[in-house]
């Protein structure tokens, strides 16, 4: 990953749990807080976010280029105000009978299987 970036109304990322939780990778990445995520889109970004729903796998998911995994809330997902049409919504495949994810387990999946795919 190259960068965190929060949007606003987010968690304060200094905050003593969020700095706990990190395990002191917040040292070693930039963070770029309450930026609005039309204003990320306006740079090239190809942005995606997680749900059931969504019609491409991960595994499928095109991640070649500047790319941003969008994380909502995990009990409410994106805001209203966030649900922009360029963001694609892809799904993480899973066998059984789970309905969801938590929005740590999802994102971690998430971060490990972009770092691990080959860029062109």
């Amino acid at each position: 990953m190259d960068a965190v970036i929060t949007s606003p109304g987010s968690v304060d990322m200094y905050s003593p749990k969020v700095v706990r939780s990190t395990a002191g990778s917040l040292w070693h990445i930039p963070v770029f807080e309450s930026v609005p995520l039309e204003d990320l889109l306006t740079l090239g970004v190809k942005a995606f976010s997680l749900g059931a729903s969504g019609s491409t796998s991960l595994e499928a998911f095109d991640a070649n280029g500047d790319v941003a995994a969008v994380f909502g809330n995990e009990a409410r997902g994106l805001s209203t105000a966030q649900q922009v049409d360029a963001i694609e919504v892809v799904s993480i495949p899973m066998p059984g009978n789970a309905e969801s994810l938590n929005l740590s387990a999802a994102a971690s999946i998430v971060m490990y299987h972009l770092s691990n795919m080959p860029r062109k």
